[in-house]
């Protein structure tokens, strides 16, 4: 079973939004780099989400099925662009998708994806 580890700052928005998935605050998604194996989940596939992977702290934070696996494209740097599903996110698209994967505002998103001005590929999953 495929499994995503969080850093312990998301780990509370995670579990909110296993608990009550429509509060404001949940986190329902993931950004992650593409594997290089290419055994990337599927949607339909169930998932568990931990925190601490690795670690003495490691704690499950619970499980569930990958609905959606979308792929995006983040571009740092002077441009700060998103495609996601090769279409191109309007600004206001993008502070949303930065807002749901649990970042306070656009800066620290694109900090995160794409420091120093370099390309992120990956996936949008969510669940």
């Amino acid at each position: 079973m495929p499994a995503f580890n969080f850093q312990l700052r998301f780990a509370p928005r995670v579990r909110l939004g296993l608990l009550r998935p429509d509060h404001p605050q949940a986190k329902r998604q993931t950004i992650r780099a593409r594997r290089a194996d290419g055994r990337d989940p599927r949607p339909g596939q169930p998932i568990t989400l931990y925190t601490g992977q690795r670690t003495q702290l490691c704690m499950k934070l619970g499980d569930t099925v990958l609905e959606s696996r979308t792929p995006v494209r983040i571009l740092g740097g002077e441009l700060y662009e998103v495609h996601a599903g090769g279409v191109l996110l309007k600004p206001d698209k993008t502070v949303s998708l930065a807002i749901a994967d649990g970042f306070n505002d656009i800066d620290a998103f694109f900090s995160f994806f794409s420091p120093r001005g370099m390309i992120f590929q990956g996936f949008i999953f969510k669940w």
